[in-house]
């Protein structure tokens, strides 16, 4: 047995995105959504924001970066990723993002 056992509680959200499936719920697909939707929120909390969905430069710019990555012509999700090597958990954003829209797909290294 363990002589000391530890605790640590993280909003869901924030910590976990299961993949178990290949498509539909709990794929890598919602798991990326995740993501972007976690690295909009510490985008906007350093004074950015991330162009609405619908914007059509918005749209295009997102489609190149999904087919670049992804090699397909697949949409990309609303939202933005930032770089592990900018920010770990969103600190350090506000020179970078304070003032500026990114288009979806925007990854920000």
């Amino acid at each position: 047995m363990a002589a000391k056992v530890a605790l640590l509680e993280a909003p869901r959200a924030q910590q976990f995105a299961p993949v178990k499936n290949a498509v539909g719920a709990d794929s890598p697909a919602t798991a990326r959504e995740a993501v972007l939707r976690l690295h909009s929120g510490w985008v906007q909390a350093a004074g950015g924001s991330v162009a609405p969905a619908d914007d059509a430069t918005a749209t295009a710019a997102a489609a190149a970066v999904s087919t670049a990555a992804a090699g397909s012509a697949a949409a990309t999700p609303p939202g933005v990723e930032v770089s592990p090597l900018l920010s770990y958990a969103g600190e350090g954003l506000e020179a970078v993002c304070k003032g500026q829209t990114f288009a979806n797909g925007t990854v920000i290294s």
